[in-house]
């Protein structure tokens, strides 16, 4: 199948420290990949260079077949939308506001919203059920009811490819399951390509598709379909032993060892 979104040989380094290394990855169109691995493996770094954030220092990053680099900025951004793990809001726009500001790569700054973009914004408001929060300032939002907003924002782009860093982070069992299931019908139903960086192995093995872990800027875990992750390569990639069970369904479930 062809890649929407290639990595050939990426590499960026900070002086002479390597922060990336020979990443090589193949995403494509309407697929959905799960990049994990310990803390400071550089999955952040990995994705903002995805993004076209960050410039790498070697290799190069394609979408669509076309240089990253070769876009402009509104037209990468009506490709690729990256959803932050923590946002800032400095500004007490409204939520409605704030979505209404997502449209920006279609419609520039101050051209009136249309029908297409209101149509847009109705439907990332059902599919994130934030219809409550409309008249809020995003500034009084809590972490979970953020994260929502920021998920409706990037379905409001209506880009094809979702970057995720780690949506489910520091978020309760009850908004992790609404963030797991958001994203999951963001893929099945709505038909977004997405990748995204979690630290939980069992947000993988729910939302399905393909795993890939990185380790010290390197990939030490190759792609893999969730169904058939192997409890050692876990356990090499996180250096820490992995168990696993199944539930009254008999869905997978995989923790790390507790020992005394």
């Amino acid at each position: 199948m062809k890649a929407f979104l290639r990595a050939q040989d990426l590499g960026i380094t900070h002086g002479s420290v390597s922060l990336l290394a020979d990443i090589s990855l193949d995403l494509p169109e309407g697929g959905l990949l799960t990049l994990i691995g310990p803390n400071g493996a550089g999955k952040t770094t990995l994705l903002k260079c995805l993004a076209g954030l960050l410039a790498p220092t070697s290799g190069k990053v394609e979408l669509a077949g076309k240089a990253l680099e070769t876009l402009s900025g509104r037209e990468r951004a009506k490709q690729i939308t990256i959803v932050p793990q923590e946002a800032l809001f400095t500004v007490p726009f409204t939520v409605a506001e704030f979505l209404e500001l997502a449209r920006y790569p279609h419609r520039g700054s101050f051209s009136p919203l249309t029908g297409t973009d209101r149509a847009a914004i109705a439907q990332a408001v059902a599919a994130t059920d934030i219809a409550p929060l409309l008249s809020r300032t995003v500034t009084t939002l809590s972490g979970g009811e953020k994260r929502l907003t920021l998920i409706a924002a990037a379905l409001v782009q209506e880009s094809p490819l979702l970057l995720l860093d780690e949506p489910t982070s520091a978020l309760d069992p009850a908004h992790r399951r609404a963030m797991l299931r958001l994203i999951k019908k963001a893929h099945d139903e709505l038909g977004r390509t997405i990748m995204l960086v979690t630290h939980e192995v069992n947000d993988a093995l729910f939302l399905g598709g393909t795993v890939i872990g990185l380790k010290k800027g390197r990939i030490s875990l190759p792609e893999t379909s969730t169904d058939t992750l192997e409890l050692a390569a876990l356990g090499a990639l996180f250096d820490i032993p992995f168990t696993c069970w199944h539930d009254e369904e008999g869905r997978r479930i995989i923790a790390p060892e507790i020992s005394s």
